[in-house]
């Protein structure tokens, strides 16, 4: 009896510690990623997380740190992953580096492709056998999976493969009871992003304010999405509130695109 009191006690005093579960993020030394890091490891989940430079992650010192490039080896992450079980993954995909031209050439291509699509892609091949039953994957993409622009025209190549590699693994893992959603991000307010709209308020001889304004005036909420609110999204797709979802792309726009 005295255990169980004990054990009832414990379980009202401390309901984060039993909810804690080991979350892998890939690419989270990124800005975005070191956002939805943070908000995790406030919720006390365990996080392995992955990065080419490990600089960046150094305050993290209670999380598994991962060497992670996606152009070379996974070794760290299948060393790192070894006799773990995971209960999440999230995959913050890399930022396609293309230049302008509308038809770039084919290494540009390769190189876009492997670093952006299929270097992640492997590091997600690794890491799904250690998913538990009833785990989630989160794989956070762009508006261009979702709606054309014209400024970010080859976006779209790499949005739309993640968008259709995420709706087939949905389908193939659903007998596992593992979920696979994506997000489809429109302007994030990360701080590498507020310095380029400090540049534009600059070029165009504005206040940082006005910048902001003129630029998000198209948005029907007015404004960019901030990291914490990614966050709290990520996490939503990561717990079993989210249990009846699977394949599914959320645009996290501020209601700018107009498809249904």
């Amino acid at each position: 009896m005295k255990k169980i009191f004990l054990l009832s006690l414990f379980m009202f005093c401390c309901p984060k510690l039993l909810e804690a579960n080991n979350i892998l993020i890939l690419n989270a030394s990124s800005q975005l990623g070191q956002g939805v890091a943070k908000h995790l490891q406030q919720k006390n989940h365990h996080l392995f997380l992955t990065a080419r430079n490990l600089q960046k992650l150094k305050e993290f010192e209670d999380s598994t740190i991962i060497n992670l490039d996606y152009t070379k080896s996974t070794q760290d992450l299948e060393e790192k992953l070894q006799g773990r079980k995971l209960d999440g993954i999230v995959v913050i995909t890399p930022r396609p580096r293309l230049g302008s031209h509308y038809l770039p050439k084919a290494d540009d291509w390769r190189e876009c492709f492997n670093e952006g699509f299929i270097g992640p892609l492997e590091a997600l091949r690794v890491a799904i056998p250690h998913l538990q039953s009833g785990g989630k994957i989160v794989i956070i993409g762009g508006l261009t999976s979702v709606s054309a622009l014209d400024a970010h025209q080859h976006f779209s190549v790499l949005r739309m493969m993640w968008l259709g590699q995420a709706k087939g693994l949905a389908r193939t893992l659903a007998k596992d009871k593992i979920h696979v959603n994506t997000i489809a991000l429109g302007g994030t307010l990360t701080g590498s992003f507020k310095e380029g709209i400090k540049k534009r308020a600059k070029e165009n001889g504005r206040e940082y304010k006005t910048q902001l304004a003129s630029e998000v005036d198209n948005i029907p909420l007015k404004n960019y999405a901030t990291p914490q609110q990614i966050a709290h999204v990520v996490s939503f797709l990561l717990s079993k509130d989210s249990d009846h979802m699977t394949g599914v792309n959320i645009p996290l726009d501020g209601g700018f695109h107009r498809s249904y």
